[in-house]
């Protein structure tokens, strides 16, 4: 009788070990897609502020023919556009990240718990085996046993320049497409 309720024990134990590694997994698993999900969002701002960037030097470009003050109006509106852009951008990055930390909180308060379960469950299985040794001592019977386990610039005429761009848009591509993949290859 002793040894089947031993071997009924590490079988619960052995499940409860299955488990846990389950749960770990799931919680690696759900850690990088959160990472995919913010290097993806960090690429399209960064995309985002590439376009606004480009935009602007062809406008630069195309004012140099107009009068100098209708030129400056003009520079001083979307400085103005672009400031207030950049402050609601940093507005969300903040909610974010206050987000973040309040998820991490409570995540570590959970695991907290779980942890003082465990530890209390464990307690309770060693005071029930401890009597049940007791009790077979008093009987006059053995002890048993248990288990456990375990980018860059340019100068130079336009032609140069716009050659210039060209290439680094497509190295700054090429850069997101490998870091893309090597994520997309992480997460399987």
């Amino acid at each position: 009788m002793r040894e089947k309720k031993d071997e009924e024990e590490e079988e619960e134990e052995e499940e409860e070990e299955e488990e846990e590694e389950e749960e770990e997994e799931e919680e690696e698993e759900e850690e990088e897609e959160e990472e995919m999900k913010k290097m993806m969002k960090k690429m399209k701002k960064k995309k985002k502020k590439k376009k606004k960037k480009k935009k602007k030097k062809k406008k630069k470009k195309k004012k140099k023919k107009k009068e100098e003050e209708e030129e400056e109006e003009e520079e001083e509106e979307e400085e103005e556009e672009e400031e207030e852009e950049e402050e609601e951008e940093e507005e969300e990055e903040e909610e974010e990240e206050e987000e973040e930390e309040e998820e991490e909180e409570e995540e570590e308060e959970e695991e907290e718990e779980e942890e003082e379960e465990e530890e209390e469950e464990e307690e309770e299985e060693e005071e029930e085996e401890e009597e049940e040794e007791e009790e077979e001592e008093e009987e006059g019977g053995g002890g048993g046993g248990g288990g456990g386990g375990g980018g860059g610039g340019g100068g130079g005429e336009e032609e140069e320049e716009e050659e210039e761009e060209e290439e680094e848009e497509e190295e700054e591509e090429e850069e997101e497409e490998n870091l893309l993949c090597t994520l997309k290859h992480n997460l399987k």
